[in-house]
């Protein structure tokens, strides 16, 4: 059986009489990217979206209910990949209809490009100024944007764009190889199906974190028990540096804790180890944080031993589709394949099972078992280990990616405030549970999924809802403080990158793998400390700018 398929759909128009060539017009016939046929007694509002990992369902969900409430106003999704990249948009951005951009992807660097050509609009008007009372709320989008990521959006008090959503990087593992191998712990600590279950990390009952481990060493007590029953424990995207150094990133915030990680953003503050922070010497960050040696204290152990990990992982034919199909495949080719076991765990984010969906469809026809349907079969997530010692914070921190995932107005626009009304119901409550219904995604915003759109998710997608919902969450790419977003690129990577003298592409598992010559922790380490020489004479530049 095939893992995953793949399906290409085409529409195919004979004669188009008239095409929309401009953002907003009224036309008759079939716009010749939606599909969708015009209707010349409505204004059309376009929207070019990224259809990556997150698929296409959320768009037309909001399109629909849109659409009941203001039935004047024609929305038309245009959904793409690679045409959507940052670059591609950004040098031929005149052929786009869009009104408005869901794009990915893209970092502080192309949006000062995209401002400075003037190509995306101020949206200052629609984000800060005016409340959502046409949806029936008492607040601006602004008002219900979590406070953390405000500093990236804020242009000297103006809006050009919005963070689109949040998503962390986490180990998934699939609950019924783990009852069926006997890998929870119950609450004296024996080896069970899940029947009984341990309290986990927090303490409480029925939350994501039990039956799982508590500690490191917890945690790999059951990768050896899962190699004794004849399990793989884990796969991931190894060639791909971005997907487990994105986890380790996350291991990192939770083990310093929301005040301490947060000040590879501030520059400035007390940490809990260092004392007082400030500007002239945050340099220290970067590698005098104890987190980061226990990042990667954890990556060496668990790259030392083979038997933890996919043989597959480094491939060159591994990606994140591969990854996953060795992941949801294994358990029915290990019943007929000797070489084969079930993998237990994939590095991934939460798109991953929307992205996978096909090939769960693929197994319940392929093998005549419903139990692998996408919604059916279960996944968990988990806890990041903590410190034997005791040094890890207390409560869970997540590290997100929102900054790269942008929404933005084409100042081409001649519908403006048709284009900023739909913003707006984007981000009223209704559209904010549609969106993170239809594709299991968080947006950093505030607000509470009822039960109506709880029981539209996955297993998978409530328990990524109750995840976040349980911690303290930063952003990564999201600088707030001002010395950051002005410098740029440069210096922002000085910090909440890991990028090290000693592996340039901050690929830290496979730095780690075994039989490499002069890889360490204390090497890495080293790699990772920043001059500070250069660093103060650059604060001592920006300070001239900024306070003369």
């Amino acid at each position: 059986m095939n893992g995953r398929k793949k399906f290409q759909k085409f529409l195919t128009v004979a004669v188009i009489a008239a095409m929309c060539l401009t953002s907003g017009a009224s036309c008759g016939g079939i716009h010749r990217n939606s599909g969708e046929e015009i209707d010349e007694n409505r204004t059309q509002v376009f929207i070019n979206y990224y259809n990556g990992g997150l698929g296409t369902k959320w768009m037309p969900a909001l399109k629909e209910a849109f659409e009941k409430i203001y039935p004047d106003i024609q929305i038309m999704p245009l959904p793409g990949k690679a045409t959507m990249d940052a670059g591609t948009v950004l040098d031929n951005f005149d052929t786009y209809d869009g009104d408005l951009f869901f794009m990915d992807y893209v970092g502080s660097e192309y949006l000062k490009q995209f401002r400075s050509k003037n190509l995306i609009a101020d949206i200052t008007k629609y984000v800060k100024d005016e409340k959502i009372d046409k949806f029936g709320e008492d607040k601006s989008i602004w008002d219900k944007m979590t406070p953390a990521v405000k500093g990236y959006y804020d242009i000297d008090g103006a809006v050009y764009s919005l963070p689109w959503y949040q998503a962390s990087y986490q180990m998934i593992y699939d609950v019924a190889l783990f009852s069926e191998k006997r890998l929870f712990v119950d609450d004296k600590g024996n080896w069970s199906d899940g029947s009984v279950k341990s309290l986990g990390q927090d303490g409480k009952a029925n939350t994501f974190d039990d039956g799982l481990p508590v500690t490191q060493s917890d945690f790999f007590k059951l990768l050896d028990r899962m190699v004794e029953q004849g399990v793989l424990p884990l796969t991931f995207f190894g060639s791909n540096a971005y997907y487990f150094t994105s986890f380790l990133t996350n291991m990192f915030a939770d083990y310093e804790g929301y005040n301490d990680f947060m000040l590879n953003y501030l520059l400035e503050g007390t940490d809990s180890d260092l004392g007082e922070v400030t500007l002239e010497d945050a340099y220290r960050l970067k590698n005098q944080q104890k987190g980061k040696k226990y990042i990667l204290e954890f990556a060496e152990k668990l790259m030392a031993d083979t038997r933890y990990y996919s043989a597959q992982t480094f491939q060159s034919s591994q990606d994140n589709f591969t990854a996953q199909d060795e992941f949801l495949l294994s358990v029915e080719q290990s019943k007929t394949n000797a070489k084969k076991k079930p993998v237990a765990m994939i590095v991934d984010g939460p798109w991953w099972e929307r992205e996978a969906s096909v090939t769960m469809d693929d197994m319940v026809e392929g093998y005549k078992n419903a139990a692998y349907a996408y919604g059916t079969r279960e996944f968990g997530i988990m806890p990041m280990p903590q410190a034997d010692d005791g040094s890890s914070a207390d409560g869970n921190t997540i590290a997100c990616t929102s900054g790269c995932s942008v929404i933005f107005m084409n100042n081409g626009s001649k519908v403006k405030d048709e284009a900023g009304l739909f913003l707006q119901f984007c981000h009223s409550d209704e559209g904010l549970r549609i969106a993170t219904a239809t594709s299991g995604i968080m947006r950093p915003y505030s607000y509470t999924m009822t039960q109506e759109y709880l029981d539209q998710m996955t297993p998978f997608g409530r328990m990524t809802y109750d995840y976040n919902n349980s911690a303290k969450v930063v952003f990564e790419e999201v600088p707030v403080s001002p010395f950051l977003q002005n410098e740029g690129a440069a210096y922002c990577s000085y910090l909440y990158t890991m990028v090290s003298k000693a592996d340039t592409t901050a690929n830290i598992a496979k730095y780690f793998q075994p039989g490499q010559e002069g890889h360490s922790v204390a090497a890495y380490l080293e790699g990772l400390a920043v001059d500070p020489a250069p660093w103060k004479d650059a604060v001592e530049a920006y300070r001239f700018r900024t306070e003369k």
